[in-house]
């Protein structure tokens, strides 16, 4: 303004973009609430970078406000804008919501992308929903969109909460055979299944494949093995994975 230039949609979007990739979500309402009172319309980018910053900030309302203003400043909505606001949901653990957005979507005659099915197999997960999380999973695959590494470990976390260890082993050989990245998480997931469902056998063996992966075992890992052991009446073994446990502190 000092050099007499004024901002339009394009650089206050930027703008908006900007300070939702630095977690300013506030700044980011301010900024798009700006719009109007300098004749401005909002687009649709605006709004979803805006959606994006509250739901990182875990202000799923306020994101889902945006969503339903996006329609009522005559623009539609797009499958980021979907995302955005299921991505909020997300992280606000409201996944019948983000079921409701997929419908939304859907009717909208818009595709879900890997990063909708991202978003809604953790909603799933968080919400102890292992069938539709699961569901979601399949869905992905069938669609040709394979889920990431962290959506996977999600899979296997909601197979772990719903107590089905079986499936939580499928998941994980599935991706095993296809080449696919696995990480920790997805094996400390099915590790603690296993655990649950009182299969020592299969956790142990778990152990093994994550460590000719090249993953080092961390102290989630052990406590479930050891519990894993422990409820099988393996003491000697159940001590041996204390000790390796306490070693490996050590070490470090």
């Amino acid at each position: 303004q000092d050099t007499g230039l004024q901002p339009n949609v394009i650089t206050c979007s930027a703008l908006i973009s900007a300070c939702e990739k630095s977690s300013r979500w506030a700044l980011a309402c301010l900024l798009l609430a700006e719009l109007p009172k300098r004749a401005l319309r909002p687009g649709v980018v605006a709004y979803n970078a805006t959606m994006s910053a509250c739901g990182r900030a875990r202000h799923w309302r306020r994101a889902l406000a945006l969503f339903a203003a996006i329609r009522e400043d005559g623009l539609l909505p797009d499958v980021i804008s979907h995302n955005a606001a299921i991505s909020a949901c997300e992280k606000g653990e409201q996944w019948p919501r983000a079921l409701c957005l997929l419908g939304d979507l859907r009717r909208s005659g818009l595709q879900p992308s890997g990063v909708t099915y991202g978003a809604l197999v953790s909603a799933c997960e968080k919400g102890g929903r292992w069938q539709e999380a699961y569901e979601l999973f399949s869905e992905a695959g069938r669609s040709c969109l394979p889920p990431s590494t962290i959506v996977r470990s999600a899979m296997i976390s909601a197979c772990e909460k719903g107590g089905q260890w079986e499936l939580a082993l499928s998941v994980l050989a599935e991706a095993a055979r296809g080449g696919l990245p696995l990480d920790l998480i997805a094996y400390n997931a099915s590790i603690s299944a296993c655990e649950k469902g009182q299969q020592w056998q299969p956790a142990l063996q778990l152990l093994a494949d994550l460590r000719r992966r090249g993953l080092l075992p961390d102290v989630v890992t052990h406590n479930a093995l050891i519990s894993a052991c422990g409820r099988a009446l393996l003491w000697v073994r159940s001590c041996a994975l204390l000790s390796e446990l306490r070693l490996g502190r050590r070490d470090a």
